[in-house]
């Protein structure tokens, strides 16, 4: 029942839509676009819609100028179902695009082909006519549509000109016609270099003519009057005199200006110099000149001779301590002057004792001016001891200071010198030093070199890797009846400096919490050893300076640091603090860019 009540449906459906009318077309408008060419061109134009109603199919047809030849058609796709063939291209053309399946109506405008024409070699000079005209259309639904008609002009000019003379248009430009189709070229004037038909003078203007090179055009140019004066001689109209400037005056032979300048006053003409006045060694003289032209005169002073004083004659002998003199006369005025003759100073003979100096009491040494006998003493100190192969009575240990007894060579007295507590490691050579009661009787010390495949020598070379990457590591201990103790106070302790070191290095303690502190050394004078205060004993680094470091510890460069300067001790530096800084300044900025962001944001609230 259902599939018959359906079939019924869709005959009552087919048969309305059978008996629906054809609906009405709209009006849409052809469009052809104009071209210009030569004689023997290519030229194109374009045909396009516009306003268009909606179609599915179109046709129109093409006419043009026998002076043009249709050369190609080229469908701009805008349309669908292009038929129209293309092997034989006659006026008139007839366009045609059929999509007569579809549906839907195309309403698209622009171009929908592209026409190309060439001009005829022998075709006439002037405008030829393409004309487009609409022939059908019709939308989806079976209604046709009206087109315009269109009309496009091609401008047809000659391939070569054949131009006459130019002619003057105006002032600026000029003009030429082409005997076969009548086009005009104009261009600008092609002055030539000018002539000066009348010149100019300081007096009046001038005028320069220029003529144009190809039509023969004129013009005329002022010349401005000119500032350059035919001048004849100077004469003096005023003498000048020794002080006084003069003037001189020149006329223009053409404008008749006038022109004055001054004449420079001649100066001075003064003779030679007359004494009126002789010096004398104590009085100055005066000397007179005057101008040969005027009554002007010159004084100037002659200075005083000064006294020419004979060979100066001892009147008293100078001594070791006091002051001579000696007297001069002068040969001009006989006047007497003396001056003072300086005190010539002891001669000491050689120094030479007068109270030998013993081991234990200083003496006195002398010596006397050959002179004056006048004499000088100095103080010497005692001689000490000269002990002849002192004996060791007793042996310095780290705890408890040695003793040893000499006699002297020169005075026969025995006499003993206490030797402070040391020691030193066999293995290493490294030395100690003390004062008694830093450790207690009976201790021993012991120095190892802990070698670079130890696991400890791999830890310390991290803990020490922004000191240096080249180091010695050694571990000192020192024990009291098999038990492990420290120092009750500093102990020096003498390394020796490694091999290639230099002069740049420091002496580290590595604590047992993984940090390191650079204590106070001093480097010897011939750079060979190391000395440095210790207050607790372990693991000791003898670090070299500013190496980087490599895989096995060793280093590429170093810095030297003048021998017996001592490397200055830092505070604890933890392994990783570095990282910890950084960390901890990222969130103290942080924290205040919040607390800025959040003011920032309360204040606009507010």
């Amino acid at each position: 029942m259902k599939k018959i009540t359906a079939l019924i449906a869709s005959l009552i459906l087919a048969l309305g839509i059978c008996i629906i009318p054809a609906s009405a077309a709209g009006t849409g408008k052809i469009t052809a676009t104009n071209a210009a060419g030569k004689q023997g061109d290519t030229v194109t134009v374009d045909v396009g819609i516009a306003s268009n109603p909606g179609l599915i199919t179109f046709r129109i047809s093409v006419s043009y100028d026998s002076d043009l030849e249709l050369t190609g058609v080229s469908d701009s796709k805008l349309l669908s179902g292009w038929t129209t063939p293309s092997p034989t291209i006659s006026s008139p053309y007839t366009l045609r695009w059929a999509d007569s399946l579809s549906t839907t109506n195309n309403s698209a405008n622009g171009k929908i082909v592209t026409l190309s024409f060439k001009i005829k070699d022998g075709a006439a000079v002037g405008n030829k006519t393409v004309t487009v005209k609409f022939i059908e259309s019709r939308g989806a639904d079976g209604g046709k549509n009206t087109f315009s008609d269109a009309t496009a002009t091609v401008s047809v000019t000659c391939r070569s000109h054949s131009y006459g003379s130019w002619a003057k248009v105006n002032d600026g430009s000029h003009k030429r016609t082409c005997s076969a189709c009548g086009h005009e070229e104009t261009g600008s004037h092609i002055w030539n270099g000018g002539t000066v038909t009348k010149p100019a003078t300081c007096k009046e203007a001038g005028n320069r003519k220029y003529t144009c090179t190809a039509c023969g055009a004129e013009k005329n140019e002022t010349i401005p009057k000119g500032t350059t004066h035919s001048w004849g001689s100077f004469k003096v109209t005023k003498q000048p005199t020794c002080t006084a400037p003069g003037t001189q005056t020149r006329t223009c032979s053409v404008c008749g200006t006038t022109d004055t300048a001054t004449v420079n006053a001649t100066g001075h003409s003064m003779g030679s110099w007359t004494t009126t006045k002789a010096p004398t060694c104590t009085a100055a003289g005066e000397q007179t000149r005057s101008c040969s032209k005027c009554s002007h005169k010159e004084t100037k002073t002659v200075n005083a001779l000064g006294h020419s004083f004979s060979s100066p004659t001892v009147t008293k002998q100078p001594t070791c301590t006091s002051a001579g003199e000696e007297t001069g006369k002068c040969t001009r005025c006989g006047a007497t002057t003396s001056q003072s003759i300086a005190p010539t100073g002891h001669s000491f003979g050689a120094w030479y004792d007068d109270t030998a100096a013993t081991c234990t009491e200083g003496g006195i040494m002398k010596r006397v001016c050959t002179k004056c006998n006048a004499a000088e003493t100095r103080s010497t100190d005692a001689l000490g001891h000269d002990f002849e192969n002192p004996t060791i009575v007793k042996e310095a240990t780290i705890s408890e200071p040695g003793l040893k007894e000499g006699k002297c060579r020169r005075c026969g007295e025995t006499t003993s010198e206490v030797i402070p507590c040391s020691a030193k490691d066999p293995a290493t050579g490294t030395e100690f030093s003390a004062d008694e009661g830093v450790f207690s009787a009976g201790t021993e010390l012991k120095v190892e070199e802990t070698a670079k495949d130890d696991p400890t020598f791999e830890s310390v070379k991290n803990i020490l890797k922004d000191v240096s990457g080249e180091f010695k590591l050694y571990s000192i201990s020192a024990t009291l009846n098999g038990s492990g103790v420290q120092p009750n106070g500093k102990v020096k302790v003498k390394f020796a400096v490694p091999e290639g070191y230099g002069s740049n290095i420091s002496v580290n303690v590595i604590n047992a919490d993984g940090t390191y502190r650079m204590v106070d050394s001093i480097l010897s004078e011939d750079g060979s050893f190391i000395t440095a205060e210790l207050d607790t004993l372990g693991s000791i680094a003898i670090c070299k300076l500013g190496a980087s470091a490599g895989n096995d510890g060793s280093s590429d460069s170093s810095t030297n640091q003048p021998a017996g300067t001592s490397s200055q001790p830092d505070s604890k530096v933890k392994s990783g603090s570095y990282t910890w800084l950084i960390v901890l300044i990222v969130i103290v900025v942080v924290a205040a860019a919040g607390v800025g962001i959040f003011f920032v944001m309360k204040k606009k609230k507010a």
